[in-house]
């Protein structure tokens, strides 16, 4: 069976050994500019419960908090699946174009399948 984890911040946005030291991304919201490292779990709190995660093969981890939405892989396989927000939208400038959810408004369906051993997971947009 699938293990879930989830929480408001995200335990990584793109990668599990970032800090704050090599993010470099700014995500501009009217006259602030907020890092990208002020929207994960610090490294130094991240460790130990990633190797918890690691330990009891977890499958994914859901967050919000980023206002962007994001899918990254830890690198024993747990996805990070951050769903953007219903309110207002960011665009970090340190996102890799290889990311390619979409920057809008909206939810995120997920469809557990194969008796919890598999899922599919997708954003859907919302009309704004």
């Amino acid at each position: 069976a699938s293990i879930f984890v989830f929480g408001h911040h995200p335990w990584f946005l793109y990668d599990e050994n970032e800090d704050e030291q090599t993010m470099t991304g700014i995500s501009p919201f009217k006259h602030w500019r907020v890092p990208d490292s002020k929207f994960h779990i610090p490294k130094k709190n991240r460790r130990k419960v990633m190797q918890l995660f690691q330990e009891y093969g977890v499958t994914a981890a859901f967050s919000g908090h980023f206002h962007q939405n994001l899918v990254s892989e830890s690198s024993f396989g747990m996805k990070m699946i951050i769903t953007g927000p219903l309110s207002e939208v960011l665009e970090s400038n340190g996102k890799p174009k290889d990311f390619d959810e979409p920057s809008t408004r909206g939810i995120r369906l997920v469809h557990v399948t194969d008796h919890g051993r598999s899922i599919q997971h997708k954003f859907v947009s919302l009309p704004e």
